[in-house]
């Protein structure tokens, strides 16, 4: 039996040639783009699932609640390790981790190495991470307090085919000896060691013992059957039995929290990250428009198989006059069903080979499609198989196989018949609308998302981004006291305008602070500290409200003696003139005084509103280079930055960027969402039309005779179009009116991740449904221009 029904499947299949090709390059393209995002989403969902015991290893993170406003950090203090460990009997490991971010790396004399990816860490790293070493001891490589690990792919960096262990490193000018060498760290881990050093010889420094000093990250490992709920409860004060009168002195609360290793990826978005994470929302997002865009497939595939129902009729008369079962026709148009579908999903694969290399350029992974390995992804396409061909073949099953013999053999299926119950008619405008709502949907997310963008890169930020050159210091604090000369070296040339350094720019982070008012101390504010030289306001371009800026012929600037403050900081401190700021003492880091207010101005990107903000003059802390470039002869002033870095530092790398490239980096999340959003909806568009465009086929055919018949009788080609289009134009505009109100609340939410953010215009909504209607009007009209241009004398002749 099943022979003979793969034997029909076939025989159909190549009897309807166009009819087959539409139906199974729709559900193949929908296939595809359902393979991609599964990969995507299982990426995504394995993040650190590789440590062992990975559901016993947490993130211990805290809370700082000051006078009512709290803030949720990555990072806690270095005393919490030994507090854990001497007070909870239910940790089992504690390892703290203290990121150096970029690090000078010298494997010799000549050979300079910049590192992002530097970190300091306790001995139990490798107790609490799996992180394989290739060579070395886990139990003893970091032991000593000179001692360095680096992954493999450094080892051969540094050390060519040479084996690595024993081998001497400089980092930061300071001697190590390297104990240990990793494999390289797996993609899916939330953070990517690539040169760890011990901790054991800053565990001395005072701000290793300072219960207010937020800057290691600190992982726990509990013991079996300990609920993680309780012992989070347990734990979240632990700093009150330190410190607790000096919290409380400074209207402060501490709450500690624990954060699964495995949700950190997903699921945290706190101050002072590792390194950027990724959303969960964005794993919904994809993964529903891929549904959506199957769904859609499925759609065209029903549409189809129930439009072409009558040409079937007469197949399913005589079979059940022969004696076939309603049940045995089920099966067969299932089979066929589960047939295309299983062509699909083999064409799918191809596409997606074909396709991943790009994918992952745009979703920035390393996803391969390797099906033997991966057991879960053959399950998941498997299934999606199935799901297709029952989903897109059940209804047309049920529908077909319900004509009556007799009805079918007099020709007689109109208004009584099982197709006018069955409602297949009013089914086919359903899904019709359904399938242009869905795209129409797309497409508003994506001139949305592109609107915010450009409002993003274009919006005043309070400083001048372009033409700003930023060279990499990286300097110790010796170096960094050089700073007047290397501005007056660069200054030289004549395309460099101005000149300053500072230990950060904007989009690059700060530190921040607990800062008091000294002649009210109960008026504290969390401030962000950025320590600048006398020339940063000028060179970018930040207005001065009130007070003076820095001056190099004042001794007192120096050294954080004196401050400028920016209208946040000024308003949060509850003043709202900025020429009664001036004079100002304040208490906490150097105990400034301020100088100045300046023009609010984003040091942050614009997901967030401007915060508070203190600069200081801090030449020892200065870790770039900033120079205000003319706009014209670039690549000769690069050549010139370039050769006067060499003279000035020939033993550091020529590390730069340029500004407004680097502060946009902050929004690649949102340029990958829109970049797939556009390509989903270009997919979704596309679908549907091809399955528009079998169903204006299908209905030109259906009324070949009524064409012929009005074209004898006078009517014009523009005349037959506009009667053929107009039923489907009804159903695209019933379609805006359905999708507008979902995708105006999609995008309302979407947008509330920033704190500036575009306006949802009627305009978007118009031009969408717009775009939707043209394409879909020229889609009908290629077919009803093909109708109108036939033959007559055929048409009339058509049975």
């Amino acid at each position: 039996m099943f022979r003979n029904y793969l034997k029909l499947a076939i025989r159909n299949l190549l009897k309807h040639k166009a009819y087959s090709f539409i139906n199974i390059a729709g559900l193949a393209l929908g296939m595809a783009c359902c393979i991609l995002i599964l990969l995507y989403v299982q990426d995504e969902l394995s993040y650190d699932k590789f440590h062992r015991d990975a559901d016993r290893i947490f993130r211990v993170a805290m809370t700082i609640d000051t006078r009512g406003v709290p803030t949720s950090f990555a990072p806690t203090m270095g005393p919490l390790a030994a507090a854990l460990v001497n007070d909870y009997p239910e940790i089992t490991e504690v390892v703290q981790v203290l990121p150096a971010r970029t690090v000078q790396v010298s494997p010799a004399p000549d050979q300079h190495y910049y590192e992002e990816r530097a970190y300091l860490a306790d001995s139990s790293f490798f107790r609490i991470f799996s992180f394989p070493l290739l060579h070395g001891d886990p139990a003893q490589a970091l032991a000593q307090g000179n001692a360095v690990v680096i992954t493999r792919a450094k080892a051969l960096k540094y050390f060519g085919q040479e084996n690595a262990l024993g081998k001497r490193l400089e980092v930061n000018g300071t001697s190590y000896l390297v104990t240990g060498v990793m494999k390289d760290i797996p993609s899916n881990s939330h953070f990517k060691p690539e040169v760890v050093s011990s901790l054991a010889l800053l565990r001395g420094q005072g701000f290793m013992q300072n219960w207010h000093a937020n800057m290691l990250h600190t992982y726990i490992k509990i013991a079996e059957g300990v609920s993680p709920k309780a012992f989070e409860q347990k734990i979240s004060n632990v700093a009150d039995r330190y410190v607790g009168d000096q919290i409380r002195a400074n209207n402060q609360t501490y709450t500690y929290f624990l954060q699964p290793i495995t949700a950190i990826h997903l699921h945290s978005d706190l101050r002072y990250e590792l390194e950027a994470n990724s959303r969960m929302v964005y794993v919904q997002i994809f993964s529903g428009a891929a549904v959506l865009i199957l769904f859609i497939a499925c759609i065209n595939f029903m549409n189809l198989a129930t439009a072409r129902s009558m040409r079937r009729a007469k197949e399913v008369g005589l079979r059940k006059v022969v004696g076939a079962y309603r049940s045995q026709l089920m099966k067969q148009f299932l089979g066929e069903s589960l047939l295309y579908s299983l062509l699909a999903v083999l064409l799918a694969i191809t596409v997606v080979e074909i396709s991943l290399p790009f994918f992952n350029a745009l979703a920035a992974k390393n996803l391969d499609l390797n099906l033997t390995a991966n057991a879960s992804l053959l399950t998941g396409i498997v299934f999606i198989t199935v799901l297709v061909g029952l989903l897109s073949g059940s209804y047309p099953a049920l529908l077909i196989s319900a004509f009556r013999p007799a009805e079918v053999l007099k020709g007689k299926l109109s208004a009584g018949s099982p197709l006018s119950r069955f409602g297949a008619h009013s089914l086919r405008k359903v899904l019709v609308v359904l399938q242009f709502s869905i795209s129409i949907a797309l497409i508003t997310g994506t001139l949305v998302i592109s609107r915010q963008l450009n409002f993003l890169q274009e919006q005043n930020l309070g400083f001048a981004k372009e033409q700003m050159l930023v060279l990499a210091l990286r300097g110790r604090s010796e170096l960094a006291e050089k700073f007047e000369t290397y501005k007056s070296e660069f200054l030289q040339h004549p395309n460099v305008l101005s000149a300053t350094v500072s230990h950060s720019v904007p989009g690059r982070g700060v530190s921040n602070n607990l800062i008091a008012e000294r002649e009210n101390q109960d008026n504290r504010v969390q401030m962000n500290l950025l320590f600048v030289d006398y020339d940063f306001l000028k060179t970018y371009g930040i207005p001065l409200l009130a007070g003076r800026d820095f001056s190099n012929e004042i001794t007192t600037d120096a050294n954080g003696k004196v401050a400028l403050l920016n209208e946040a900081a000024m308003k949060a401190f509850g003043w709202n003139d900025p020429s009664t700021v001036v004079g100002k003492q304040f208490d906490g880091f150097t105990g400034p005084e301020a100088i100045g207010v300046v023009k609010d101005f984003h040091f942050k990107s614009l997901h967030e509103s401007v915060g508070p903000l203190m600069m200081l003059v801090q030449p020892r802390s200065f870790q770039y280079l900033s120079l205000r470039l003319k706009t014209e002869n670039t690549a000769e002033t690069m050549a010139f930055a370039q050769q006067k870095w060499s003279t000035l530092l020939p033993d550091k790398p020529f590390e730069y960027f340029f500004l407004d490239e680097d502060y946009d980096k902050q929004y690649q999340a949102e340029q990958r969402l829109g970049t797939v959003f556009s390509n989903f909806s270009i997919l979704a568009i596309f679908i549907a039309c091809f399955g528009l465009l079998g169903l204006a086929s299908y209905a030109a055919e259906q009324r070949t005779k009524e064409i012929g018949i009005r074209k004898v009788l006078g009517a014009s080609v523009s005349g037959i179009v506009g009667l053929l289009s107009k039923d489907f134009v009804k159903l695209v505009l019933i379609s805006n009116i359905l999708a507008w109100p979902i995708a105006r609340y999609a995008m309302s939410r979407w947008l509330e991740n920033f704190a500036y953010r575009v306006d949802l215009g009627w305009w978007i909504f118009a031009l969408a449904g717009g775009v939707a209607l043209l394409i879909a009007v020229l889609t009908v009209s290629t077919q009803a221009i093909k109708a109108a241009l036939a033959n007559p004398v055929k048409a009339l002749r058509y049975e």
